[in-house]
């Protein structure tokens, strides 16, 4: 038995409702960001010891942050200055 497809809404609940679920991005301006699963990568630490290496360089103000999204989910970037 054939499935059977559904028709497309005409509710506009439904567009808006899809519309509000596409992903969104808010990417760092420029080159050189790298996340903490990059950092740890490039370094050849793990998590703990890349978190206290970042918090250093941040305290030291070489380092900056910038808060953003990738496909809708919170992701944080970092630079050297």
């Amino acid at each position: 038995m054939p499935l059977l497809k559904s028709k497309p809404s005409k509710n506009p609940w439904a567009a808006l409702d899809k519309e509000m679920h596409q992903p969104f991005n808010r990417l760092p301006p420029g080159k050189g960001w790298r996340t903490t699963r990059e950092l740890m990568a490039a370094w050849g630490v793990g998590r703990d010891k890349c978190y206290d290496q970042i918090r250093g360089l941040i305290e030291r103000g070489k380092l900056e942050r910038f808060d953003g999204h990738r496909d809708s989910l919170r992701c944080v970037w970092y630079r050297v200055k």
